[in-house]
């Protein structure tokens, strides 16, 4: 028996990486082209104040959805990290697959200033998505 479920985990992580690309996209080209019409609005001599509060309003749910797809992506992985043994194999504590995975796509552009960053402590067998960025124009 191997001691290492690490191709079992891979397969089963891309796996999910998959499902959640898949299903955060239509929020993500939603939210995108909001931005870029308020960006227009924002442009124009008398922006309609209606229109760009419904336009942060729907921005604001788009990320609550987001949000909790990322957080049932992360409950999900640290439910098999949890059933998985992995031996770590590069300086910063990463299997080589993860680590060149997050060397290749580090952080994950979903467009103006906005970044999706993951993190997976295999010691700990912890994982962590952070957002970063910005919804909406002060």
């Amino acid at each position: 028996m191997p001691d290492s479920d690490e191709p079992l985990f891979r397969k089963d992580f891309k796996l999910e990486l998959s499902k959640f690309r898949t299903k955060t996209k239509p929020h993500l080209v939603e939210a995108l082209a909001l931005r870029l019409e308020m960006a227009d609005l924002m442009k124009a001599d008398a922006p309609d104040d209606k229109r760009m509060k419904a336009i942060d309003l729907s921005l604001k749910k788009l990320n609550d959805v987001y949000l909790k797809e990322a957080d049932g992506f992360e409950s999900r992985v640290n439910k098999m990290l949890k059933d998985c043994t992995v031996a770590p194999k590069d300086a910063r504590g990463l299997s080589k697959w993860y680590a060149d995975l997050v060397d290749k796509e580090s952080g994950l552009d979903i467009g103006k200033d906005m970044k999706l960053w993951g993190e997976v402590d295999f010691g700990s067998k912890e994982f962590t998505l952070t957002l970063k960025g910005k919804f909406s124009n002060p």
